[in-house]
């Protein structure tokens, strides 16, 4: 049938088979990787050569929703000639950034410290799109010491970026030691008892491991004494240390010996010098403090010389030594003696030694007794000497005279004979001529004593022995 409008015949339209067609793009546009990190819109961009689109059931634009490697997208469009189509687009999408795994190497003790530089592998993952290898900061290494943040960043294949970052702990230095000594040692560098040392252990990093740090040590023994210590800090680092004492516990030692030496009586007569001979095989002899030698003075039989003396670590011995000293020699003394003895008399001298102190040892002494008539006329010297137990020696001497006169000579023929008659006829004779002595008549009293003489010779062997008769006549010629 035909159509007619005013009259004009109307051709009837062409027919529209042709289904629309899609051109779809997408914003924002995929990175290089082809990864988005943000929803994706798709424009679908329908066309229609025919009939046209039908708007009204196209649809323009489609957005992406979630994650994944494969999210397609689709859109259907009719024409205005009710051709149908279809179109479907597939975008990549991961909208979540790395995570990272941290780990080091090596691990830290159980103070949480490492002593070495730490490297920290990152061990990155992303369960999207996948790690960007080349912006990912795989691994890092700690320099210095303390506490350390390493950092790192990482993309993935659709750009997201994340960072983390991680703090180790690193202490390379080990303690150091401050030892100190209690008691401390003295001017000599010495001490006399058992020293402790206190290592004072400080760490400026991790601090001390007090669980394995010796605090103090104390010394045993004598001698030159080296004294360790070890220390660790929490890091684990290590450090030894020694310190030096010197120890000396032994007083000196006194091996005293004297001059001159005693005699064999154990005595001297003489100061005595004692030379102590002090010894130390510890810290030696402190020269300042030690008495070398002593002198005894005055007399005694026990002095004792005393001494002390310090070693140079302060310790005090002292020592004695008792020496017998006798100065004093033995005093040798005569008693008794009247001087001058006549014949008639009797001598009687006793001789004595004494000494106060060490005693006498030996002696001489004599005592001198008898009748004076038993002694030459004239003077008699009579002398000892004595020897203490010390050597020394004191003498002493006496002197007496024997003299004869009328009187003891009448007195001596008394005491002689043995017919008073006799004796008295005698008496008279040298009473006469004591008289004519008087009177200067010397030739008169010899002749008396002559004739004395002659008497006495006849009563030898009579009234007097023939010795007693012989010391009369004797005796007489001598007035």
């Amino acid at each position: 049938a035909q159509i007619f409008l005013n009259g004009t015949v109307i051709p009837p339209a062409p027919a529209d088979t042709t289904s629309p067609a899609a051109a779809p793009t997408q914003a924002p546009d995929a990175n290089t990787s082809g990864w988005n990190n943000s929803n994706v819109t798709v424009n679908w961009n329908w066309t229609d050569a025919g009939s046209g689109i039908d708007t009204t059931k196209c649809a323009q634009s489609s957005t992406s929703t979630g994650e994944g490697s494969a999210i397609t997208l689709t859109s259907t469009c009719s024409d205005l000639a009710g051709n149908v189509a279809s179109a479907s687009y597939s975008v990549k999408v991961d909208t979540t950034a790395p995570v990272a795994a941290p780990s080091q190497a090596p691990a830290a003790n159980a103070n949480g410290w490492n002593n070495s530089d730490v490297a920290v592998n990152w061990n990155w993952t992303d369960a999207g799109s996948g790690i960007d290898t080349s912006h990912c900061t795989q691994s890092s290494t700690s320099t210095g010491a303390g506490a350390i943040t390493l950092t790192s960043t990482c993309s993935d294949l659709a750009g997201n970026v994340a960072s983390s970052s991680y703090t180790v702990k690193v202490d390379t230095t080990a303690p150091v030691a401050a030892p100190t000594q209690a008691p401390v040692a003295n001017a000599n560098g010495w001490n006399n008892s058992d020293v402790a040392v206190n290592w004072n252990w400080t760490d400026t990093g991790s601090g001390i491991d007090t669980s394995h740090c010796t605090q103090s040590s104390t010394s045993t023994g004598a001698g030159a004494i080296t004294l360790t210590s070890t220390c660790s800090d929490l890091a684990g680092n290590v450090a030894s240390s020694s310190y030096t004492v010197k120890v000396d516990t032994t007083a000196p030692v006194a091996a005293p010996t004297q001059a001159p030496v005693a005699n064999a009586n154990g005595w001297n007569n003489s100061d005595v010098a004692v030379n102590w001979n002090w010894t130390d095989t510890g810290s030696g002899i402190d020269t300042s403090h030690c008495t070398q030698s002593s002198t005894s003075s005055g007399e005694g039989s026990a002095i004792t010389l005393t001494s002390t003396c310090s070693d140079l670590a302060g310790n005090v011995a002292s020592s004695s030594y008792s020496v017998k000293v006798d100065k004093t020699a033995p005093t040798v003394t005569f008693a008794g003696n009247a001087g001058t003895y006549t014949v008639d008399k009797s001598v009687s001298i006793s001789c004595s030694a004494s000494d106060a102190l060490s005693g006498v040892a030996s002696e001489n002494c004599a005592n001198v007794s008898g009748p004076a008539w038993s002694f030459v006329l004239g003077t008699h010297l009579v002398s000892a000497t004595a020897t203490d137990n010390a050597s020394n020696t004191g003498s002493n001497s006496a002197s007496f005279r024997v003299t004869v006169d009328g009187t003891s000579l009448c007195a001596l023929v008394q005491a002689f004979s043995t017919k008073s008659g006799i004796a008295h006829s005698l008496c008279v004779k040298l009473e006469a001529a004591g008289a004519a002595a008087a009177r200067g008549q010397s030739k008169t009293e010899a002749n008396i004593l002559n004739a004395f003489a002659d008497e006495v010779a006849a009563q030898s062997g009579k009234a007097f022995t023939a010795y007693q008769a012989a010391l009369l006549t004797g005796f007489a010629k001598t007035l």
